[in-house]
């Protein structure tokens, strides 16, 4: 019920276009913010076994010892709070028609970027994964490139659980294969063939444009 209510909050506010559908909603991998939170508590232990320490050594001020501890807890506690709710509130939406990265902290910012796939004329779609933790967690960039007539840009969901799954669905979804029918007169489909192989660079597909029956 849960799921439910978020996927239809979502919808309610992002899935806007007519014929638009919900396709994707996806964080960056949990690992994201449980480093950082982690390094934020060992710091936090070091700060407060140090202080512990003085306070053998320098009994009369026990009373400011205390309050540094307090002040490096609730510290160490706000940093691990902002990780979490930057990782929760931070999405990545993918629809039939529009790609979307929203950014939002509270009281602070939000920003959302957003691309509308109609506007697309050449998109590649590649698999970037670093480093050991990475492979080990399966963790990685999906990373789109657009060409639009006045530029290329590129629009990166960043630190993806299951970075190559996440590629061919959105492949699938998105960019589905055109079949011809047996007795169909044409030598390539009739239709928008959106993405296709490229031999020379594995795990990378090219937007092609619309191809046409012979004859006609």
């Amino acid at each position: 019920m849960q799921l439910n209510g978020f996927l239809n909050n979502i919808s309610s506010k992002f899935v806007t276009l007519p014929g638009e559908e919900l396709i994707l909603v996806k964080r960056k991998h949990w690992y994201t913010f449980v480093l950082p939170s982690v390094t934020a508590g060992i710091l936090a232990l070091f700060s407060i076994s140090g202080l512990l320490v003085l306070s053998t050594i320098l009994p009369g001020y026990i009373g400011i010892l205390i309050s540094s501890m307090l002040f490096t807890i609730v510290i160490a506690a706000t940093f691990i709070g902002n990780f979490i709710i930057d990782w929760y509130l931070n999405l990545y939406i993918i629809t039939s028609k529009k790609i979307i990265e929203v950014s939002y902290r509270p009281l602070s910012s939000r920003h959302i970027n957003e691309i509308l796939l109609d506007q697309v004329k050449c998109t590649e779609i590649d698999t970037s994964v670093d480093g050991i933790i990475n492979e080990l967690l399966d963790i990685g960039d999906v990373i789109i490139t657009f060409d639009r007539p006045t530029h290329q840009e590129e629009f990166v969901l960043e630190s993806m659980s299951d970075p190559k799954e996440t590629e061919v669905n959105l492949e699938n979804a998105l960019c589905p294969m055109p079949v011809a029918q047996p007795n169909e007169n044409v030598s390539i489909s009739e239709v928008r063939t959106w993405f296709a192989k490229l031999k020379e660079k594995p795990g990378k597909w090219r937007f092609m444009e619309e191809l046409r029956p012979v004859g006609n």
